[in-house]
């Protein structure tokens, strides 16, 4: 539904007057004829009333947290729609790198950027935050057990799962890390990758400087 503007959910869950669950819903399919120029088949029409539906929930569920919000809110997590749209955008702009394997974040610094864009408050992140994609699919796979006492003093294992962590031990690690945050930054709006990776260079470059006599070498540590 670009050609009508509806290219976001926010935009969809609010396109007509009708609010999911009030009853008749004549005016969205109003809404739905005029932006097709048709009449709508079944299935196609099963298929928008369940898109107003997730739209609708997810918009107003936001609009919610954001009035409600206190430094005790956690990080809000992207919708898997929400992620596919900026990861595919992203991949049409930037060219020439593999936006995948090392060089792809973890839904949790994509996450942890789009706080700090929708909190408009920028923060420091450090570096072993800077994790990959796969290192938290890796994640989810392994479960470390361990012993704990509850508040009837009964012992009992608990099952948790290791926050994942950047490597940065070598230089080519710490490339990679940087980069990713700063393909993080550019989903969230925060800044442009090409704008980032411009720092990124000067960072790197320095490490091959020649110091002074007198002088050690600049390092990372």
């Amino acid at each position: 539904m670009d050609g009508a503007g509806l290219n976001t959910l926010s935009k969809f869950a609010f396109a007509s007057s009708y609010v999911p669950g009030a009853g008749d819903d004549a005016e969205f399919v109003k809404t739905v004829k005029s932006v097709l120029g048709r009449d709508p088949t079944l299935g196609e029409l099963a298929s928008f009333r369940k898109l107003l539906h997730e739209s609708y929930s997810l918009v107003t569920q936001e609009m919610k947290q954001q009035l409600e919000r206190s430094e005790d809110v956690q990080t809000r997590k992207l919708t898997q729609p929400e992620r596919a749209d900026l990861y595919e955008r992203q991949v049409k702009r930037i060219t020439g790198l593999t936006l995948r394997g090392p060089l792809e974040p973890s839904d949790g610094l994509v996450d942890l950027f789009c706080a700090m864009y929708e909190a408009n408050r920028l923060r420091f992140v450090p570096w072993e935050k800077y994790t990959a994609k796969e290192a938290e699919i890796d994640k989810e796979v392994r479960t470390e057990h361990l012993f704990a006492v509850d508040s009837s003093g009964k012992l009992k294992v608990e099952g948790k799962k290791p926050d994942p962590v950047a490597d940065t031990s070598t230089e080519i690690l710490l490339q990679y890390a940087l980069q990713r945050r700063g393909l993080s930054m550019d989903q969230a709006n925060l800044l442009e990758f090409r704008t980032h990776q411009l720092w990124v260079d000067r960072l790197l470059k320095v490490r091959l400087q020649v110091p002074p006599a007198g002088y050690s070498r600049t390092s990372f540590r």
